[in-house]
């Protein structure tokens, strides 16, 4: 049985997703020439590029294969970081809604991204202080 309060969250749901769709196609809009006008192949290619420049950046110091888990960590939320980017150069283009989806999608999304990168790369995660990377039972490792 739905009760009203599934309703509603089904509701505000669709409602993001909606608003994430809008946001997305803005986003494009606002990046016209750096992004747009790309294929996807084309946009996928200059991923997989900056993915390898930041692998051999690191491979000196880290070793080839964690340079090139860092590079996928940092290069792998594309879509949120020109989010925030169109976001930035042209905000009112953006409806609190699409604002809020996107937001979401970074929050969601990101963090763990660069907090494995920075992981990896033996940065100390502030956050942490108090405890140990290894955990007691092993749950940062």
């Amino acid at each position: 049985m739905t009760t009203r309060a599934d309703e509603r969250l089904r509701r505000r749901l669709e409602r993001l997703e909606a608003a994430r769709r809008s946001m997305r196609r803005k986003v494009e809009e606002v990046l016209v020439g750096s992004r747009s006008e790309l294929s996807a192949p084309a946009r996928l290619r200059r991923q997989r590029a900056a993915r390898r420049a930041i692998a051999g950046a690191l491979a000196g110091r880290e070793g080839a294969g964690r340079a090139r888990e860092i590079a996928f960590h940092l290069c792998d939320w594309f879509e949120e970081a020109a989010f925030l980017v169109a976001l930035q150069l042209d905000p009112g283009r953006f409806s609190e809604l699409e604002i809020e989806a996107g937001v979401s999608d970074l929050l969601a999304y990101v963090l763990d991204h660069v907090w494995e990168a920075a992981r990896m790369a033996g940065y100390p995660l502030p956050c942490l202080e108090d405890e140990s990377l290894d955990g007691e039972e092993g749950e940062y490792s």
